[in-house]
């Protein structure tokens, strides 16, 4: 690829975010210009001779077509001939009716579902692109000639509410609405992991925003801790964070020295590894600390025992802004706000006993 097809130099995750809404408005106008486009009318034999431009393979992601059933699509090299239909699968079809071609090569870059992310700029956006943007670094410091980094007005291209994922840039203001989102959340999360579901559907995000108002207005409770207890005298004997069946220790959920209770609702099976390695620390700041996503059966008893806590020295109305100054057996700044895609979650590790 040349270098005035390569995707820009970025060095921050504003610009970033920014960027990818640039695009997006960029497409809507263009669409909006165009219109609908015609559909192509090929002969047989003008197909196949798009099919064998590429030897049978979608241009876009590499996979093998078959002849009889493939789609057209043209280069993503704007500066290629005029003649420049080419055979692509039905999923990049899609996606290259959807997206400019410069979006197009940042989805093969990141993901469509990272791209989602960094543009609404969720907290896991964030990490993705900081992630993204550093080797980004790297690699410009091991060029010859280095580029700039591009430069855009980011006032210009503000975050916008996500219809996408379903999440929305809000400014919370109460310990309870951080606490209530964050368990609305895990709810919807949670029927999607017992649906099987690979992403969240309109009912999830229905059960969610449910819950929320119904949490909020005071008209639904947080359940029990009893469905949870007995989850653990039916699940297997392991480590709840890792899965391992050896040389196991009783851990505290919320540390002892930090208010955590020393009984049943707050202790779980931990192996000498994890025991160690959490000491401590806030669950939600040592899974943030190892770039991980609790298991959902483990992050609900955590969120009914901070919201019990909160509930019983009565805080859920204390202002965010004094909350530093509250001594909180948690760190509310480690609450998670955005959830990944139920593909990406476990519920509960399970023991595989053909192996013990």
């Amino acid at each position: 690829m040349k270098a005035e097809n390569e995707l820009p130099f970025i060095d921050k995750i504003k610009i970033f975010s920014a960027e990818l809404r640039r695009l997006n408005q960029k497409r809507k106008e263009i669409k909006k210009e165009q219109g609908k486009s015609k559909p192509l009318n090929l002969k047989k034999n003008e197909k196949l001779e798009v099919y064998n431009k590429t030897k049978g393979t979608c241009h876009i992601c590499g996979s093998d077509l078959i002849p009889e059933k493939f789609s057209i699509t043209s280069s993503l090299i704007e500066s290629c001939s005029t003649n420049n239909n080419l055979p692509a699968c039905k999923s990049c079809k899609r996606l290259f009716d959807n997206y400019l071609p410069d979006e197009i090569k940042w989805i093969l870059k990141i993901g469509l579902w990272a791209k989602t992310q960094i543009e609404f700029e969720t907290d896991l956006g964030k990490i993705i692109a900081s992630e993204i943007i550093e080797q980004e670094k790297y690699r410009e410091s091991k060029r010859k000639s280095p580029r700039n980094p591009i430069d855009i007005d980011i006032s210009n291209y503000p975050v916008k509410n996500n219809q996408i994922i379903g999440s929305k840039k809000v400014e919370y203001k109460r310990i309870k609405e951080v606490l209530y989102w964050s368990y609305a959340n895990l709810s919807m999360a949670y029927k999607a992991v017992n649906d099987k579901s690979d992403r969240y559907g309109r009912l999830h995000y229905i059960i969610r925003k449910k819950l929320f108002n119904g949490l909020m207005s005071g008209n639904m409770n947080v359940r029990s801790m009893f469905h949870d207890e007995k989850s653990k005298l039916n699940s297997d004997k392991c480590c709840v964070y890792c899965g391992k069946t050896r040389m196991l220790q009783i851990d505290h959920i919320i540390p002892q020295n930090k208010g955590g209770k020393d009984s049943g609702e707050n202790l779980v099976w931990a192996c000498r590894k994890c025991n160690a390695s959490k000491n401590d620390i806030d669950l939600m700041e040592w899974y943030h600390r190892k770039n991980e996503f609790p298991p959902i059966q483990v992050l609900r008893n955590y969120m009914k025992l901070v919201i019990q806590y909160c509930i019983e020295n009565e805080l859920m109305e204390k202002d965010l802004d004094t909350s530093g100054e509250i001594n909180l057996p948690f760190s509310i700044e480690y609450i998670p706000l955005d959830f990944p895609q139920p593909n990406r979650l476990i519920k509960r590790f399970e023991i595989n006993r053909n192996t013990l």
